[in-house]
């Protein structure tokens, strides 16, 4: 499990020099899109996680289409492990833009690492997620490999793989990546020819369903919370959507010919790239079209022949008027788009012949009836066709709905298969509150305290007392609250070296100290469902080159360690079977407890066993 052969060893030196080549890719890139600049470290895996998600989910989008499929399982993923305990990470500034509206500051967004040791390894320390969901096919072996160290499973969902990307890459998939799709926990593919084709380049056949594109979810109608769009409904729209120079040469070398023959056509043209936006404005104008732009709210006048769409996310709200929507990118040698917003919008798609990236989904568009291939030779025809008979046109509208509807349903499909996986939670996460004061830092659990508890915080009262365990060190104080009765518990070293340092550690980032740790176990293994204390607060007291910790947790009443039953009765031996099935789950759960004994076993008197005391695990 989780060794590097000599292939990935290669791999791993190759990527020093690409390391810095990356870091230099994108700061060339940021001349024309500034955001490539922002937040360049998280590429190297510097990222500052927060603890409440700490022990949640990663989820990792590479860009705005495999964001806007995520986003269908978000709403499920946030009941499930809480708000504040998704983590997402993407490749792009749009995709990073789209997350951080839709989210709205609750859950962490950060740029993914680049696949490198040092910057993974950084990332998963400092993140340390229990479960890594991959949308569509953005596998890299390291990730692979750290998170199979880590015993974190990986999905992997709406997985799409076509016969050309198949055929690309047969070495890297055996040499890198077919030892790591060998871990996958489970795939769920978006078509049955990519499930197929992904059991042929290694991922085992019973860990993989076909639950369909999660696109199709995402794609539903959800007005984009943008400006009012001039009013078009007196025009015959058409959209040429997420073009590429290739598609623009085409599309436009033939407009000035259709606007003569339809001059009720408006060509709504949305660049996929907007660093383009500028470049295609001067190419519109150099076929002598009559332009308007979206940024400047120019009016869509009787004889505009077209409209430049230059803005991010208004897409979607201009199918609603469309009547043709041409997919961009078919034209071009990029291999095309998803239909699938103009498809919930019963717009109709033509498509050119290059169609590689989609090939499975376009077909099935075609055979429905929901659009129509033409080349470049073809396509003025096809266009006017249906421009000058609207009838053909909403027929093709209604059954490419009627297709779109037919394939809902992908995300629950999907969500009922993450929920089979060890990790998935049967409770929330609790959220945690970070206060600083000086050279204290305190995590509080929110979900069981109040503002008025915490002010009172780590000071014992008058009738706090200690609590007997039968423990030579690691003694408990018992505190109260409001009603509520925790456990306070300072760390102290045992052996020799408690004579001379009794509960000082050396100096550590306050996340990875002991009482953290031990409280974001803790909050995990709450979540899963294990018999354990919850967590109530954690504290850490930096002195220079040291520091102190302590850690609160819930009093479990009615209970007593095995020594202390021990020492009043024997333990029975269906008491004895319930402790070893107790530590048994903790082991089917990956969880180690390395100072296991008769102390931090305790026995309640309702038969029920519980584990305590994490603070090595």
């Amino acid at each position: 499990m989780g060794r590097a052969g000599a292939w990935h060893t290669l791999y791993r030196i190759a990527w020093w020099p690409l390391l810095a080549g990356v870091t230099a890719w994108l700061w060339w890139r940021g001349r024309q899109e500034p955001a490539y600049r922002k937040h360049l470290m998280e590429r190297w895996g510097r990222v500052s996680g927060t603890p409440s998600a700490m022990g949640g989910i990663w989820i990792h989008a590479a860009s705005v289409g495999e964001v806007q499929a995520a986003l269908t399982l978000l709403p499920e993923l946030e009941r499930a492990w809480g708000v504040h305990a998704v983590t997402w990470t993407v490749q792009t500034p749009a995709g990073r833009a789209v997350l951080l509206e839709r989210t709205q500051g609750k859950a962490q967004v950060h740029y993914a690492p680049a696949d490198h040791a040092w910057t993974v390894t950084s990332f998963l320390d400092r993140i340390q997620p229990r479960m890594l969901v991959v949308l569509e096919r953005e596998l890299w072996p390291e990730w692979l490999l750290q998170c199979e160290r880590r015993h974190i499973p990986v999905a992997l969902v709406n997985a799409r793989l076509t016969e050309r990307s198949a055929r690309r890459s047969p070495g890297l998939q055996r040499v890198l990546l077919r030892p790591r799709l060998a871990q996958l926990a489970c795939v769920t593919c978006a078509d049955s020819a990519s499930a197929t084709r992904l059991e042929t380049q290694g991922v085992p056949a019973n860990r993989i369903s076909t639950t369909g594109n999660l696109k199709f979810d995402g794609a539903a109608i959800h007005p984009a919370q943008t400006g009012h769009l001039p009013d078009l409904s007196a025009r015959r729209v058409v959209v040429a959507a997420s073009t590429h120079a290739g598609d623009e040469e085409v599309i436009l070398k033939l407009w000035p010919m259709i606007a003569a023959r339809c001059p009720q056509a408006l060509l709504v043209l949305a660049p996929r790239h907007s660093p383009r936006f500028d470049e295609v404005a001067h190419h519109v104008a150099s076929y002598g079209l009559k332009l308007v732009r979206r940024t400047r709210n120019e009016p869509v006048r009787p004889d505009t022949q077209v409209f430049l769409l230059d803005t991010i996310g208004e897409l979607a709200n201009v199918y609603l008027g469309a009547h043709v929507a041409l997919m961009g990118g078919t034209w071009a040698h990029v291999g095309g788009h998803s239909p699938l917003e103009a498809l919930a919008r019963a717009c109709p798609v033509l498509v050119g012949p290059n169609v590689h990236q989609f090939p499975d989904l376009y077909q099935a568009i075609l055979a429905e009836g929901g659009g129509e291939q033409a080349n470049a030779e073809q396509l003025a025809d096809v266009l006017i066709k249906w421009l000058e008979h609207p009838d053909g046109q909403k027929h093709a509208g209604e059954r490419a709905k009627a297709f779109w509807l037919s394939q809902q349903g992908a995300s629950w499909r999907t969500l009922a298969r993450l929920q089979r996986l060890d990790g998935w939670p049967q409770q929330p996460m609790d959220d945690v509150l970070v206060e600083n004061e000086g050279s204290i830092t305190t995590w509080w659990n929110t979900s069981v305290t109040t503002p008025l508890q915490r002010r009172s915080g780590f000071e014992t009262e008058p009738q706090s007392r200690p609590l007997a365990t039968g423990s030579g060190r690691g003694q408990v104080t018992l505190i109260h609250r409001q009603e509520q009765t925790w456990l306070l518990r300072h760390y102290r070293r045992g052996g020799l070296v408690a004579k001379w340092n009794p509960d000082r550690y050396p100096a550590q980032p306050v996340p990875q100290t002991r009482a953290m740790q031990e409280m974001t176990l803790l909050r995990e293994m709450v979540s899963r469902g294990l018999p354990v204390p919850r967590p109530i607060a954690a504290r850490c007291v930096k002195r220079g080159w040291h520091y102190k910790a302590d850690i609160m947790v819930e009093y479990l009443p009615d209970t007593a360690n095995v020594a202390q039953v021990l020492a009043q009765r024997p333990i029975e031996p269906h008491e004895w079977e319930r402790i070893g099935e107790t530590i048994r789950q903790m082991h089917n759960h990956q969880i180690f407890h390395s100072d296991l004994n008769c102390h931090n076993i305790l026995l309640g008197t309702d038969g029920k066993v519980w584990i305590i005391d994490f603070d090595k695990c």
